[in-house]
């Protein structure tokens, strides 16, 4: 995991040499003034799939640039399947009942720690947590 400062989130090419290279699923999170963060992945075997975090706060950055978040982004069930799907490429053991509640979430104040959760719900562990 490593933190970049940029002005986008990491394109879906760059998801996919960044598997490419590692052979490995990848999982990218963009915050946007720690109200939401977009999520991004890509697995080896699985698809792209995006879902978002602070959904209500993103609801309203998309308004401000003549968009929609269902335009966007999938359904909240779709991003549990999705996730699901993608963790088990990642070797993780997902929490299904964890993951259905991360969409709903509300970051009080930051969605970092949101962000956290979903890493939990997704199964997916520090090289420290052994």
């Amino acid at each position: 995991m490593w933190a970049i400062d940029r002005e986008v989130p990491v394109s879906e090419n760059e998801l996919s040499l960044m598997v490419e290279r590692s052979e490995a699923p990848v999982l990218c999170a963009y915050a946007i003034d720690s109200d939401c963060a977009v999520i991004e992945a890509l697995g080896v075997r699985t698809g792209f799939w995006r879902t978002c975090l602070g959904r209500e706060s993103m609801t309203a950055y998309m308004a401000e640039s003549g968009g929609t978040l269902e335009e966007w982004v999938p359904s909240a069930d779709e991003s549990v399947r999705a996730a699901l799907d993608w963790a088990r490429d990642a070797g993780c053991d997902p929490s299904e009942s964890r993951l259905a509640e991360v969409p709903a979430a509300v970051p009080d104040p930051f969605v970092e720690p949101v962000f956290v959760a979903l890493l939990a719900a997704l199964g997916a562990h520090s090289v420290s947590d052994g």
